[in-house]
């Protein structure tokens, strides 16, 4: 039992020591576990950030902070106070934390003797809280003298080149967003010519230099740094009248190794650009390979889809076609959609087939869905059927002769015919004295029109809550499409 005993204590002895050396004031596990961490974490985190992937060094900033300030918590007066100071600082700065990262990077810059490198380091990190603030002129005067610094051997401090080359790209990042492109141009001399892509970019496309920004894109592409920046840049492009640049550059990250979620911001951005230049086909073609490619139920997934339906709608050129779009876009999105743009797409278009349905012999109800047709879906060829409609089942309606006078307006081809119908038809009508040049603003027909109008809008607007609700609900129903 004795020697049962002993045997225990030794073995526990160590554990023992452990745990005294943790609860000592000195906080000898904070430095084993935190200064450890803060270091790995900093150091991952500008690999990563030197490489492009921003949303992953953000995650080693979060834990650089965390071990940083809790170091400096449980141990503020250890040796390694000011490198705790320098990571805590840097890692606020990425996290764009600046209240916290000038609490700290000032602290460890008032520190005496501080290396130099890691006062560069430091004077970076404000620099991007300046850079976030617009303070272009302070990043600056901030960072020219370390510039000169780090460039020669006058002040007796060790050349990182390094450093040396993060100092001429902020910079340059600097005096690109205050307009400056000569400046930068200028500053990035300094470096080699494949160095600070990103910035070269910039000084290309403000040039409109589109070669090259093809190329530098497109070396973005081999190594899959498909950043936020590329969309503005390639919006331009697409403004320029580049829109086949846009397309290579965009199949070129497509084909390398960029993230997953990369390549489907762009191929949805490029499906956008395309169809401002009017080629929806090449946008269908997008937002098809978007809507393959995703899981079924990703959000990316869902907008490729309202985009593709979106486009559908715009090919619409007729009620009938019209019915059948809506029909089929409630089925496909279970009556929710998830895009503001589609949900909003359906409502009008619900609102302007009750307008058609409606059996309203003073024609006001069809008289606003053609405005709907015309101005919420830019659909003149809809707004046009409905027009025709009404002055031909309800010819004696009070919207007649003003449906005449707006379908020849969109349709200005059989302008004549309809404006002289109106003239003989309607000869005592206040859209005849339009016609002819009188004043019609105060004509007793045109503001019972105007009445009628007005009243049959705000019915509709009552009813189609109602009538949405009931569309939703019925796309659920077994057999309805939404269950396949």
């Amino acid at each position: 039992m004795r020697w049962r005993a002993s045997k225990s204590l030794a073995v526990v002895f160590p554990v023992a020591l452990a745990v005294a050396m943790c609860i000592t004031p000195l906080g000898g596990c904070v430095y084993y576990n935190g200064v450890y961490n803060a270091r790995d974490a900093t150091r991952r985190a500008d690999a990563l950030l030197r490489r492009g992937f921003a949303d992953s060094a953000r995650l080693f900033w979060q834990r650089g902070s965390e071990s940083a300030e809790a170091v400096l918590r449980v141990t503020p007066q250890s040796r390694w106070h000011a490198e705790m100071l320098l990571h805590a600082g840097r890692s606020a700065a990425m996290l764009s934390d600046c209240p916290r990262a000038r609490e700290r990077l000032n602290g460890f810059l008032a520190l005496p003797q501080r290396d130099f490198p890691d006062r560069v380091r430091a004077s970076l990190a404000l620099s991007a809280c300046d850079l976030r603030a617009g303070d272009y002129a302070r990043v600056e005067a901030r960072l020219a003298p370390l510039a000169v610094n780090a460039a020669g051997a006058a002040t007796g401090q060790d050349r990182d080149p390094v450093l040396q080359a993060d100092l001429v790209r902020t910079r340059a990042q600097a005096a690109l967003a205050s307009g400056a492109y000569s400046r930068a141009d200028s500053l990035l001399l300094a470096l080699p010519d494949d160095d600070a892509p990103w910035e070269r970019l910039a000084i290309a496309a403000s040039s409109s230099n589109w070669p090259e920004v093809e190329r530098w894109l497109l070396d973005r592409a081999a190594v899959g740094d498909a950043r936020p920046e590329v969309d503005p840049i390639l919006r331009q492009a697409v403004a320029a009248g580049e829109a086949a640049r846009v397309m290579r550059v965009v199949e070129a990250f497509d084909a390398a190794a960029t993230p997953r979620r990369d390549r489907t911001r762009l191929q949805l951005l490029a499906g956008e650009l395309l169809e401002q230049t009017r080629d929806t086909a090449a946008a269908r073609w997008y937002y098809t390979r978007v809507a393959e490619r995703a899981a079924l139920d990703s959000l990316s997934r869902a907008e490729a889809g309202a985009r593709l339906a979106l486009l559908d709608l715009a090919a619409v050129h007729s009620i009938a076609s019209l019915r059948l779009w809506l029909t089929r876009a409630f089925s496909d999105t279970d009556g929710a959609s998830r895009s503001a743009r589609l949900d909003r797409a359906q409502s009008v278009s619900t609102l302007l087939l009750m307008l058609f349905d409606a059996d309203d012999a003073s024609g006001a109800a069809m008289f606003l869905a053609g405005e709907v047709a015309r101005d919420s879906l830019q659909q003149e060829s809809v707004a046009l059927e409905a027009w025709r409609t009404l002055s031909t089942r309800w010819p004696d309606a009070p919207l007649a002769p003003r449906a005449l006078v707006m379908a020849a307006r969109v349709y200005p081809d059989s302008a004549m015919v309809w404006h002289q119908e109106v003239l003989t038809r309607y000869a005592t009508s206040s859209m005849a004295g339009m016609l002819r040049g009188e004043t019609i603003s105060g004509a007793a027909d045109y503001r019972a029109a105007d009445a009628l109008l007005a009243g049959r809008w705000a019915l509709a607007g009552n009813v189609l809550a109602d009538t949405l609700r009931a569309r939703r609900s019925a796309s659920r129903l077994p057999g309805s499409g939404a269950d396949r």
